[in-house]
């Protein structure tokens, strides 16, 4: 998909077009966070606007509470 713009990095995300790099804004368009488990440091992608929500690390078997992000 050729968006015509050359030069500088370029993203689409949710059919909206984001030209350069503002990492603020990238973050706002996604519907995820990505935290890490308190006991192994493992990342893991955590959805927005959920509320507090358990979560179980694959790699450690860690179960911890995170409060889930709206913005």
């Amino acid at each position: 998909m050729s968006m015509n713009i050359m030069g500088v990095p370029a993203f689409l995300i949710g059919g909206e077009k984001v030209v350069g790099f503002d990492s603020v804004k990238i973050e706002n368009l996604l519907d995820y966070t990505v935290e890490k488990c308190p006991k192994c440091q493992t990342r893991v992608r955590v959805p927005k606007g959920k509320g507090k929500i358990k979560i179980t690390c694959k790699e450690c078997s860690e179960e911890y509470i995170i409060n889930t992000k709206n913005n």
